[in-house]
């Protein structure tokens, strides 16, 4: 070999000398850095069936992420998914501290009630984002309304102009957690103008009906059905609620579109 040639060979084995099991010919090597965590996120949207001194604020493992008024909602919130601490806190403080869990790419909605006598009821639902199919609508009815017939109502879902008549749409409805009731399922309907009407349970006496609620095709909605609460006052700083026989709400949330 001519002394150039013995240059070349020497910087090409330098080269490769470093680099061997890499990058000339060798059997490579596996790396034993593991991979980074994926973090899932989940969807939050807080109801404020609450009634506080206003406005509440919204708190996830000690963090505020939103103010929120009185039968109103937050926007949604997009959280990692997992347990967390949710406080709902007014001007005086904490009014309600629940750990909740959020599972990986759900999209859920917490309701918050309480009635300006110190206690403050709760229910976690996991939304369902999945269209119905065929160009309909899908609705699910939420009983967060303390009635003077608790513990159970009927739910009638009629075409807008219709009065309560048949068998009910959902029968045995409960408030909140605080009742074992029938599982809150969506309801199936097609596009179209809606009424619907709550009763005693085994009757057809309307304690509320929601007036006309438009659904249109591949919409998800929650009609949740609510106290209607007086206040706050300069002398009375909560909302006051008469639980002996309305008046009621409702407020409607969209899970999809």
């Amino acid at each position: 070999m001519n002394k150039n040639g013995c240059k070349c060979a020497f910087a090409l084995a330098a080269f490769c000398l470093p680099s061997a099991i890499t990058s000339c010919g060798g059997g490579g090597m596996t790396s034993t850095t593991p991979p980074p965590i994926q973090e899932t996120t989940s969807t939050l949207v807080v109801v404020a069936g609450q009634v506080d001194v206003l406005p509440l604020t919204v708190s996830l493992d000690g963090q505020a992420l939103a103010t929120v008024s009185y039968l109103d909602s937050t926007n949604p919130l997009i959280v990692n998914s997992g347990q967390h601490e949710l406080v709902i806190s007014d001007a005086n403080g904490p009014t309600l501290s629940q750990s909740i869990t959020l599972g990986p790419n759900s999209h859920n909605t917490f309701i918050a009630d309480g009635f300006g006598i110190g206690t403050t009821y709760w229910l976690l639902l996991t939304d369902d984002t999945t269209p119905a199919g065929n160009s309909n609508a899908k609705l699910r009815v939420v009983d967060g309304a303390v009635t003077a017939t608790e513990p159970m109502l009927d739910v009638y879902v009629v075409p807008f102009g219709s009065a309560p008549s048949g068998a009910p749409t959902l029968s045995g409805l409960t408030f909140d957690e605080v009742y074992s009731g029938p599982p809150l399922s969506y309801q199936v309907v097609a596009p179209g103008s809606y009424d619907v009407y709550f009763t005693p349970t085994g009757t057809t006496n309307v304690l509320y009906h929601t007036g006309a609620l438009a659904l249109a095709a591949n919409q998800n909605r929650t009609v949740v059905f609510l106290n209607v609460c007086s206040g706050p006052t300069t002398s009375q700083p909560s909302y006051e609620c008469n639980l002996s026989g309305g008046p009621y709400t409702f407020v409607t949330l969209a899970d999809l579109n």
